[in-house]
């Protein structure tokens, strides 16, 4: 079955999330996405919400407490799952899911590299009780051992990736045919996964430098797009409108 399209967003305040709803697909909701994002205040989620779900835009909840110091958190360790944010990312998925979600992006992270099965693996619960959809943030692109992480996504009902198709982000030192290939060896191994589960494969959402001028090779390989529509570290109104227009004609709704 071919999926149409899609473009997610992620969005750190309303001023943003006003000009996304009715062209994104889909919002990821965070906080300070200057530092890879973090689990967002209540009110800017709810006001999201309300602007978003009349349109029929989907509403994501990035799952990453910030506690402890934190210096840009893109460092492994801002990915470890300890009691505390444990607790924080459960309680915040049960605020969010009252407030209107209609999905989590989870990615804890054990201190070697490896994802937090036991973490994910309550993590997702707690979203399933709430009927949540569950993707997984792009620290998978830290893990050592991809085809296994995949599988375990698998396993837990995960609904989609986002990955920039490199090791630990290193999207600057590697060419994008490179990277093209290594995404669409993770579509095809989704696809097996799923085959051999009889469940939905998985969607491999590209991300990481994501622009209008790369997003056709990116498209070529799988349909789901994630950008920041930034330019300069500025939010781009006429960037997301090439983006969406690109998807609009690859079958997506705009």
């Amino acid at each position: 079955m071919t999926r149409p399209a899609t473009l997610e967003v992620p969005v750190d305040s309303i001023e943003v999330a006003r000009q996304l709803v009715g062209q994104a697909t889909r919002l990821e909701v965070c906080s300070d996405l200057g530092t890879e994002g973090w689990t967002p205040e209540l009110e800017l989620f709810q006001r999201v919400v309300e602007l978003a779900k009349p349109a029929g835009t989907q509403v994501f909840a990035l799952i990453r407490p910030r506690i402890g110091e934190i210096i840009d958190g893109s460092d492994l360790k801002d990915f470890k799952m300890s009691p505390a944010r444990l607790d924080a990312s459960l309680a915040s998925i049960d605020r969010l899911a009252a407030a209107g979600a209609d999905g989590v992006a989870i990615g804890p992270l054990l201190p070697d590299g490896r994802i937090d099965q036991a973490a994910c693996s309550q993590l997702a619960e707690r979203a399933a009780s709430h009927e949540l959809a569950v993707s997984v943030l792009r620290s998978i692109d830290l893990v050592p051992d991809r085809e296994r992480t995949l599988q375990f996504f698998n396993e837990i009902g995960v609904v989609r990736i986002l990955t920039t198709g490199s090791d630990r982000w290193k999207i600057d030192s590697v060419s994008l045919a490179v990277r093209t290939r290594r995404l669409a060896a993770d579509v095809e191994i989704c696809g097996r996964l799923a085959k051999v589960s009889g469940r939905v494969a998985i969607e491999v959402m590209c991300g990481g430098g994501v622009r209008s001028s790369n997003a056709d090779e990116f498209l070529a390989v799988s349909p789901h797009l994630h950008s920041s529509c930034r330019y300069r570290g500025r939010f781009d109104r006429e960037e997301l409108d090439r983006l969406s227009c690109l998807i609009s004609r690859a079958g997506g709704r705009s």
